[in-house]
């Protein structure tokens, strides 16, 4: 189907995000195993660079961490899985977002004690990740997790839970 042979993921949103081929008539194959990236933990969030050539995902594998691994063109398995450090911490950190141009990521992470979005970057897309920062003001004082930034870079979707300001126990908002 349309998006399977070109790694697009559908956790993007919409025709913002890429999706503009995707179309209610749009017919997907059966859902495969990656087994490259496959652990007996739980996995979650996966989320592909913009080349499609690296993927991110957070597993339970001992506590709730990121990982990468890489493929040489979008037509292999990727390989090389590995933690994405410096971004993990000793608190549970998920749902890495990398934006379009690979020089920063967005994640959720309770080193602060709740769960926060935070951002890692760097200066070019071969170099290492960074420490991530705490994302002021996005951040709230409540459970903030699952961001997803557009394409342009301009918009940040989340996800807040239990928020003085929500309409329900949890919440899809954007912050420009």
């Amino acid at each position: 189907g349309q998006g399977a042979a070109d790694g697009q993921s559908s956790d993007d949103g919409g025709a913002d995000l890429g999706c503009a081929p995707w179309t209610a008539a749009t017919r997907f194959t059966t859902p495969m195993r990656f087994a490259e990236l496959a652990s007996s933990s739980a996995e979650a969030q996966p989320r592909l660079s913009s080349d499609g050539l690296t993927i991110y995902f957070s597993s339970l594998r001992a506590g709730w961490d990121i990982y990468i691994a890489d493929r040489s063109a979008r037509d292999q398995p990727f390989s090389n899985v590995r933690l994405l450090a410096p971004v993990n911490s000793t608190a549970n950190d998920v749902g890495f977002a990398p934006s379009e141009d690979q020089l920063s990521g967005y994640l959720s992470s309770a080193r602060g004690g709740n769960s926060d979005l935070w951002i890692s970057q760097r200066a070019k897309v071969s170099a290492a990740w960074g420490t991530p920062v705490r994302l002021v003001p996005t951040s709230t004082a409540f459970i903030d997790y699952h961001p997803s930034q557009s394409r342009d870079g301009l918009t940040l979707y989340f996800v807040i839970e239990q928020w003085d300001q929500g309409v329900g126990g949890t919440d899809l908002v954007v912050a420009t």
